[in-house]
């Protein structure tokens, strides 16, 4: 599972937008959706707020063998 794939179900299990969620990790809302299109990816600041927001390790977001 892709780093985009796993932003993108973590998202949708909180319930929340991508807007919500681009204010969390301090970038935009299209930023989100780009992340979650596999378009790019988020730098190192945005992925430890990801982890931490989402409460899960930085291995399991990040590890494309460990599926959530």
């Amino acid at each position: 599972m892709t780093l985009g794939e796993k932003i993108n179900i973590l998202r949708k299990d909180k319930q929340i937008s991508t807007r919500l969620l681009g204010a969390v990790a301090g970038v935009s809302s299209s930023m989100i959706s780009k992340w979650e299109r596999n378009v790019c990816e988020p730098k190192v600041y945005s992925i430890q707020k990801l982890a931490d927001y989402f409460d899960i390790t930085l291995e399991e977001l990040l590890d494309n063998e460990i599926d959530i």
